[in-house]
């Protein structure tokens, strides 16, 4: 093997254009690399390989076949590959952003203990986000950085429960110090909506006070989502404040769930069934919980609602592996036959019995 090679294999990674393309060129490359023993001068061996385990991880990342468990494993092998080659001092930008990309993908990792994974993207993420820090120039990395180090706080499971929603209300913080409305719109709107959520689980101060933050952050968020090209985020964000007005305890109560029946209406509006069944599910799931729990209207009426939207979310739910969201669903939807004033109040029981009883059954 000989310089040539290695000018072929590089030219072959910069040609290469989906991800399948991509990840084919850099196995065959790092299979390769090791049976060339002169090195060519020019490009060290170490950053011919980190440049080639990065490109790896990034193909693995966007691949579209093959199960994406084991993508997600295959991006955090990469990385952590990658990794292993430099430290922060050698190459400190580079060792930044592979480490802002590995803490991502191993909060996203579906094989291993969750709990695992989250304490390891914490670490990566709380590195990535030091070298940013001190880097002038990357600030917007940095807020990057500080934003998924809070997403993976509001996911940690290990110790203090209301410390970690804490921390993840700092970090998110620290983002919106770089972000604004103006210069970074859709990046400060889904910050603001990240610490939405987290004052709205938020453990520690006043409740009511929380709330009232939380909704404040979400219609910050709004002021960006209403645009025509965020109807996913839009969506989000209208289902978050809509489950904020159902818990709000400042106000009238039947004010506020019925802003929480508008608000899910305007998400789900902003949702196709076919080309994200799980949010529509989702969507539907939370009016009828909204529904149930509505004091205005009739009962009857409103019951009937409750049990249509949650006969049409059960089965993509079922469809889609979400026992969970299921067991819950079919639970509420026996309650609503339970409590039903239409129909026969005998097939209304037997209805309930059966959807308890699909809820309770070893899945």
């Amino acid at each position: 093997m000989s310089a040539s090679t290695i000018a072929a294999l590089i030219a072959t990674l910069e040609n290469a254009g989906a991800a399948e393309e991509r990840i084919a060129a850099i196995e065959r490359a790092l299979a390769i690399e090791p049976t060339i023993a002169t090195w060519p001068a020019g490009l060290p061996r170490n950053v011919f390989r980190w440049k080639f385990y990065c490109s790896l991880g990034d193909a693995y990342a966007v691949r579209e076949n093959g199960d994406h468990s084991n993508n997600l494993d295959e991006v955090v092998r990469a990385y952590e590959n990658a990794l292993a080659l430099f430290s922060s001092e050698e190459f400190a930008l580079d060792w930044a952003t592979t480490q802002l990309n590995l803490g991502i993908a191993l909060r996203e990792r579906q094989n291993g203990r969750h709990s695992d994974n989250i304490e390891k993207s914490i670490t990566c993420l709380t590195g990535s986000s030091g070298v940013f820090k001190q880097l002038t120039d990357y600030q917007l990395e940095w807020a990057r950085a500080e934003n998924e180090l809070g997403m993976s706080y509001v996911e940690r499971i290990e110790d203090d429960p209301a410390q970690n929603v804490e921390d993840a209300i700092a970090a998110f913080e620290q983002a919106l110090t770089v972000y604004d409305p103006m210069s970074s719109p859709d990046l400060w709107a889904d910050t603001k909506d990240n610490i939405g959520c987290a004052y709205r689980d938020r453990l520690r101060g006043d409740k009511e006070q929380n709330q009232e933050t939380s909704i404040a952050a979400f219609e910050d968020a709004l002021t960006v989502y209403n645009a025509d090209p965020y109807h996913k985020q839009k969506a989000a964000t209208l289902k978050n404040l809509g489950l904020t007005f159902l818990e709000r305890e400042r106000g009238n109560a039947s004010q506020n769930i019925e802003r929480a029946i508008r608000l899910f209406k305007r998400s789900i509006s902003n949702i196709s069934r076919n080309d994200d069944p799980v949010q529509w599910a989702g969507g539907h799931n939370n009016l009828a919980n909204a529904y149930t729990a509505r004091r205005r209207g009739s009962k009857r009426w409103n019951l009937e609602r409750a049990i249509r939207a949650y006969e049409s979310v059960a089965p993509i739910y079922w469809q889609y592996g979400d026992r969970g969201n299921w067991a819950k669903v079919m639970t509420n939807l026996g309650s609503c036959y339970w409590d039903r004033l239409l129909g026969l109040r005998s097939r209304n029981i037997e209805c309930a019995i059966k959807c308890y009883r699909s809820a309770t059954a070893p899945r």
